[in-house]
Formats: structure tokens, C-alpha cells, sequence
């Protein structure tokens, strides 16, 4: 009888269109500056398990988000948009029984009260309930987000935090990106179909935790996305993409930059990944390959 010994070295690459942690470079880049990809569902033990992504944070010199967290102005301009004008009442865009179901599952889910529900802005109640459906179901914790650690760190080490939306543009975001009506219709869709929201989520945080953008971009526009995030919503990420482009570029420049967003906001052709590509910069993924171990498979023949 004869031994056989095959001694196989298997390689796992990741792709660059699977990652989070990416480089940036070129385009007249005194240094590189490096972006990450954040998902609010991911808690900050996750951020252990991306190679490097701490040291590229700590060694660079302001972090630029989406809005600042801390803004005073911020959140005084939040809590003026979540109330409607004096003019308008959000029960007379319902019947009374659509109404009565908006206002219970809100009551029993946020614990707002009804007398205060008629006069909150439905893009608001949106994302309190979002919000609450995530604590209660997919263990979000605000508090432990790996969305907000990084401005938290940088706030407590004094290090800049540069907020690529004005106060204004948030609200847009938040409050006027679809019409009223649409926001009217949509609140009660998500208050009907809880779980479209949930499906999308878990969707979302599958392919994030494997790095794949692309795939997330490529859910939010499926059709088959029933959920009240969604095409559309992708292609206002998608025009707000081409702005950011441009006001990153004194700050690219000077490098040595760490920029954490959405990862809804990266990926696909419209991302902003690609729109940083289309406008001259070098943006690869960071550490993007690894080696697994010699691996010795013996046949007997």
C-alpha cells in the first residue's frame, strides 16, 4: 500500500469590495487619511475584530462624520423639526382608526403619551419607533454602538470633529428628504409591518459583518425591499455623496484623516467609495488579504 501526501497551502483573500477599514491616497494627498465603514447594530466589541482599525484611529488627526453628536445647536434645532407647525395635526392626514393604530403602537412601544402624539412629526416618530424595534429585537444598545464611539473618543481626547452636514442639512436628511405625505404613509406602514424594517436590518448587518458594501447598497434598491429605507433613500445618499466628495478635498489634501459613516452611504456605484474613485483618489482596501494555514491532507491509495 502506498501513502499519498498532497501538502496544499490555501490562501483566503478578501476582496476589496469586502472590507470596512479603506485607505485613501493621491489626488494631491500630502498623507493618506482612511475611512470605516460603522453599522449602529454592531456594538464596540465588534471593532476588535477589524485588523488595524484603532491604530489608523489614534494615529490620525481629526475625525470626520456626518453630523457632530454634540452639537448644542444640533439638538436644539432636532427638537424644534420634531414638532409639527401649529397649523398642522397629524391625525387629520389619517382615518380615525388609522390614527388609533399609529397612536397605540407608539404609546405601548415609545411610551408617548396621545395627547402629545398629534403635534410630533412623522419622520421623527419614524425614528423613534426604527429605534425601538431594534432595541427590542436585535439587541441594539445606544449606549455601546460602535456609530457613535469614535466621536465619543475623539470628544474625550480633544482630538477635531468635523461634521460633513450642517445642522440644516441633518434636518433635511431627517425631516424633508421624502414629502410629508410619504412620511405620512410610511409611518403607518411601519407601524403595520414592523418586521420589513427588521428584515432589512438583519439583511444589512449580514453582509456588513463580512464586509461586502456593495451587497448592502444592492439590498437597499432591490425591489423586493419593502421597507420604508429604500431605493429612493439610496439615491439621495447617493447625491448627498457628490458633496461630500467635494468638501473632504481640503481635508484629504492634508491627510491623515479618520472618516467614519454609515455603511449604507459607501457602497455601490453611486457610493461614496466609487465617487471618491470617480473624482482621482486612490481608495483600496486596508489590509485586505490574509494567509491561512499550511494545510497537509493525506490520501492512502
Amino acid at each position: 500500500m502506498k501513502i499519498k501526501i498532497i501538502i496544499a497551502f490555501l490562501f483566503c483573500s478578501l476582496s476589496v469590495n469586502a472590507q470596512l477599514l479603506y485607505e485613501i491616497s493621491g489626488n494631491g494627498s500630502n498623507a493618506k487619511s482612511y475611512i470605516f465603514a460603522t453599522n449602529r447594530l454592531c456594538n464596540i466589541q465588534f471593532l476588535d475584530t477589524v485588523p488595524n482599525l484603532f491604530k489608523v484611529f489614534s494615529s490620525s488627526k481629526r475625525t470626520i462624520t456626518e453630523m457632530s453628536l454634540f452639537s448644542d445647536l444640533l439638538q436644539k434645532q432636532l427638537a424644534k423639526a420634531a414638532i409639527l407647525p401649529d397649523s398642522v395635526s397629524l391625525r387629520n392626514f389619517y382615518t380615525p382608526d388609522e390614527y388609533r393604530e399609529i397612536a397605540e403602537a407608539i404609546s405601548l412601544t415609545i411610551g408617548i403619551p396621545f395627547s402629545k402624539l398629534d403635534r410630533m412629526h412623522p419622520g421623527y416618530l419614524q425614528e423613534l419607533y426604527r429605534n425601538a424595534l431594534y432595541q427590542k429585537w436585535l439587541g441594539y444598545d445606544e449606549n455601546r454602538s460602535s456609530e457613535q464611539f469614535f466621536q465619543s473618543v475623539s470628544a474625550q481626547q480633544d482630538k477635531d470633529i468635523i461634521a460633513l452636514d450642517s445642522p440644516t442639512e441633518t434636518l433635511f436628511i431627517l425631516f424633508e428628504r421624502e414629502p410629508l405625505e410619504l412620511q405620512i404613509k410610511e409611518l403607518l406602514q411601519l407601524v403595520r409591518y414592523p418586521e420589513r424594517e427588521l428584515q432589512r436590518e438583519r439583511a444589512i448587518l449580514k453582509f456588513y459583518k463580512t464586509g461586502d458594501l456593495r451587497e448592502i447598497a444592492n439590498y437597499l434598491m432591490m425591489p423586493s425591499n419593502e421597507s420604508t429605507v429604500r431605493y429612493s433613500d439610496y439615491q439621495i445618499y447617493a447625491r448627498r455623496n457628490l458633496g461630500w466628495v467635494k468638501r473632504l478635498k481640503p481635508w484629504l489634501e492634508e491627510g491623515n484623516c479618520f472618516i467614519c459613516l454609515d455603511a449604507n452611504y459607501l457602497g455601490g456605484d453611486d457610493g461614496l467609495l466609487a465617487q471618491l474613485r470617480k473624482n482621482g483618489y486612490k481608495v483600496k482596501a486596508y489590509n485586505s488579504t490574509r494567509k491561512a494555514k499550511k494545510k497537509v491532507k493525506i490520501v492512502d491509495n
